[in-house]
């Protein structure tokens, strides 16, 4: 019984440092446990008690093989779900400074130019009796025409130099200045011509390696803007929820519900935040983050305040998930008809037609299955 209840603790605790990563805050592979949990503690995400705590059950179940006991163990799971709600009261400069933290920036090199070497010292020559006129000491250094060691250019030298420097600057800033506007395509040409590397680039078909470099470019200037447009605008909702559906897109489920979350908070009547979040709820690609009847109410909530297209279509996934086939398709079909009655107003239209079509049938489809089954299980109990 004992064995039963470690391995219980432990896969929980195991559970609970999953939830921590999947939120952006995976302990790096040369950090330790304890380095890890003492770093959440220097950021008040936990008291010295709940440090020590936390330290004392890890090292009990992991090296010791030891269950903790029942009344520790509550007070541990009252931390664990507790946990998120402490991520969402840290500033955005505060979650910055800790993934920064798990995970350091890469080292800038900086190329430092060569001193130069000291001058061999000179024996002082020794006075004539013959003659008081001595002759100078020849220089045992080589002579440079471009670059003397004592950096003296002349008139000529200096202008080669600066246009060198302009030339370097000119090529510098035709590189970073490739923006996100215009084709893909275009771009990589344009950074390989600018670069001189037209044979790697394959005929109709811009080098996948240039292609990744521009593509993490533009998603790295996305991501600043946004954050920049929040730390403007902090309580502005719109913006929370701009940087929320960003972090959903990459698949960050766990920024983008804390993004939400701060969103509604400014405004609990935001739409576009209600009716994204549902949706995160009810189609996530991590199960962890799956939580359908969150996301219900969330929907019905949203259709509430504003019943678009959109949000209808988010309630009817919904209601599909918890096996309400007849409303989901009641409410898909009035979700198509207001959308074309958007288009004949040549308004827009989210998501598109086809989209909510293809979600109707889906649920068309479910529901025949269903039937069908019902229909075989029906005869082979007569």
């Amino acid at each position: 019984m004992k064995d039963s209840m470690e391995c219980a603790q432990l896969q929980i605790l195991r559970q609970f440092f999953k939830s921590l990563a999947a939120q952006g805050f995976q302990r790096p592979p040369g950090m330790s446990t304890e380095k890890f949990i003492t770093l959440l503690s220097e950021f008040n995400l936990l008291s010295s008690q709940e440090k020590e705590s936390l330290l004392s059950a890890y090292s009990s179940l992991r090296y010791q093989e030891i269950a903790v006991e029942q009344v520790s163990w509550e007070e541990m799971e009252t931390l664990f779900q507790s946990f998120p709600s402490r991520i969402e009261t840290l500033s955005v400069p505060d979650l910055d400074q800790l993934k920064n933290a798990l995970c350091p920036p890469p080292p800038r090199f900086e190329a430092s130019l060569p001193t130069t070497p000291p001058a061999p010292t000179v024996p002082t020559p020794k006075k004539s009796t013959e003659s008081s006129v001595t002759t100078a000491p020849k220089s045992t250094h080589p002579k440079s025409s471009l670059f003397p060691l004592n950096f003296s250019f002349s008139p000529l030298q200096l202008g080669l130099l600066l246009l060198g420097v302009g030339i370097l600057f000119g090529v510098t800033g035709l590189v970073v200045g490739v923006t996100n506007d215009g084709d893909l395509e275009q771009d990589v040409r344009h950074l390989a011509e600018t670069l001189g590397l037209q044979s790697y680039l394959k005929p109709h078909k811009p080098n996948p390696y240039l292609k990744r470099i521009l593509r993490r470019r533009r998603l790295r200037l996305r991501e600043q803007n946004l954050r920049y447009q929040v730390s403007l605008k902090p309580s502005d909702a719109s913006a929370w929820s701009a940087l929320a559906n960003f972090s959903a897109f990459h698949h960050r489920y766990g920024d983008a519900i804390l993004f939400y979350q701060r969103s509604l908070k400014l405004n609990p009547r935001h739409v576009v935040s209600l009716n994204n979040l549902a949706w995160l709820y009810c189609t996530s690609s991590d199960p962890y983050f799956r939580s359908p009847r969150q996301g219900l109410a969330l929907a019905e909530q949203a259709y509430k305040i504003d019943p678009a297209p959109f949000v209808i279509d988010t309630l009817a996934e919904a209601y599909f998930l918890h096996g309400k086939l007849d409303q989901a398709i009641k409410l898909q079909k009035v979700a198509i008809q207001k959308a074309q009655k958007l288009l004949k107003k040549r308004l827009r239209v989210d998501g598109g037609i086809k989209h909510y079509s293809r979600h109707l049938q889906k649920f068309l489809l479910a529901k025949r299955y269903h039937e069908q089954r019902l229909a075989r299980i029906k005869i082979s109990r007569d």
